[in-house]
C-alpha cells in the first residue's frame, strides 16, 4: 500500500520559489507566503526527505544536489497534472493556452512558420503562439531557463538535460550581390573579402570554412573584415543585395534571388553544405498537450 504522507505536496510551492531565486524573501512574495512560512515547509521537506535542499553559505543561498534532483520532480509533477487537467477536460478536441517556442530567424523565412499558421487555426486555434527569434545558443539558454516549450536549432550539444530530434537539413552557402566577389575565393582571400554579420552567422560561417577549406584552422569570423553588422536576417540580405559584400546564409532564404540572378553563390567544390535543424525540449519533462499538439503540426509537415 503506497504511503501518501511521505512528502507533503503542499510544501512544494514554497520550496520550488526558493530553488527558482534562491532567495526566501522573494519566495515568499511569489509564493504568496511569509518568509517564516516558506522556511517551515522547505525544513519540512527536508525532514521528510532526510536530506538538505539548501546550503546556507553567509548571505548566500545554495541548492544542494537533492535540492536539484526535488525542484527537477516538481516540474514533472506539474506538467502531469496540467497533462491530466487537460485530458479531463478533453482538450485533445479543444485545446487552449499558450505555446512558447524560440528559432532562428532563417527558420521564419522557411515554408513551416505559414503552414504552422494556417495548421493552427484550422486544428487548434485556442491556442495562443508566443514566437522568439534568437540563435541557437539563446534558444538553449531559454529551454533550460523553462521560457519556452521547446526551439528549432541549427546545432547539437552533449548537454543531457536537453533532447534533440532531427527536424530538417539546411543547405549554407556564401552569397554575395556581385559576382566578382565570389571568382577567388580562397583561404588566402577569405581574410580580405568584406564580410556582413548577423545574428547566428559565426556559427554557420565555421561551418562553411569546415566544408569547403576544412585545413584552413587559423581563420575565424573574428579574423574576418567585417564591413557591415545587423541585427536581422532580411536586412543583411538586402545589404547583400545592394553589393556591400558577403555573407555565409541558409539557401532557401535567398533562393529567389539567386534563381533571378540578383544575388551570386560561391559554389565551390559542388558539393552541398547540408547541416541538420533539430526541435530541441527538456530531456526530463512531459510536454503538454497542447504543447505536443503545436509540434506534431511540425512533424506532420516533415512526413509531407
Amino acid at each position: 500500500m503506497r504511503n501518501f504522507s511521505d512528502l507533503d505536496t503542499a510544501s512544494f510551492r514554497a520550496f520550488y520559489y526558493s530553488a527558482e531565486t534562491l532567495n526566501f524573501t522573494l519566495a515568499a512574495k511569489k509564493a504568496a507566503l511569509t518568509q517564516s512560512g516558506v522556511s517551515q515547509h522547505v525544513a519540512k521537506l527536508e525532514s521528510q526527505l532526510g536530506v538538505p535542499l539548501f546550503l546556507r553559505v553567509k548571505k548566500t543561498v545554495i541548492l544542494t544536489e537533492a535540492g536539484k534532483k526535488l525542484r527537477d520532480h516538481i516540474e514533472r509533477y506539474l506538467d502531469e497534472i496540467e497533462r491530466l487537467k487537460e485530458s479531463l477536460a478533453h482538450e485533445t478536441l479543444d485545446l487552449k493556452g499558450k505555446v512558447s517556442y524560440a528559432m532562428p530567424s532563417s527558420c521564419l523565412m522557411s515554408p513551416h512558420f505559414g503552414l504552422l499558421l494556417e495548421a493552427r487555426r484550422k486544428k487548434c486555434p485556442m491556442v495562443d503562439l508566443g514566437v522568439t527569434i534568437c540563435p541557437s545558443d539563446h534558444v538553449f539558454e531559454k529551454l533550460l531557463g523553462n521560457e519556452i516549450d521547446f526551439g528549432f536549432v541549427t546545432k547539437h550539444t552533449h548537454d543531457a538535460d536537453i533532447k534533440f530530434k532531427m527536424f530538417c537539413p539546411e543547405e549554407y552557402i556564401l552569397v554575395g550581390g556581385d559576382r566578382s566577389d565570389l571568382q577567388d575565393v580562397s583561404p588566402k582571400t577569405l581574410k580580405g573579402m568584406r564580410f556582413l554579420a548577423y545574428p547566428g552567422v559565426e556559427v554557420l560561417f565555421d561551418y562553411w570554412l569546415g566544408h569547403h577549406f576544412p585545413k584552413s584552422r587559423d581563420i575565424t569570423w573574428q579574423s574576418l573584415n567585417v564591413v557591415g553588422e545587423i541585427n536581422s536576417l532580411s536586412g543583411v540580405i538586402e545589404m547583400i543585395g545592394s553589393k556591400m559584400g558577403v555573407t555565409v546564409i541558409p539557401k532557401h532564404c535567398v533562393d529567389g534571388l539567386i534563381q533571378s540572378n540578383k544575388m551570386y553563390e560561391y559554389r565551390g567544390n559542388g558539393k552541398p553544405l547540408l547541416n541538420s535543424i533539430y526541435i530541441v525540449t527538456l530531456a526530463n519533462r512531459v510536454v503538454p498537450r497542447r504543447v505536443e499538439a503545436i509540434m506534431d503540426i511540425f512533424w506532420e509537415m516533415k512526413a509531407v
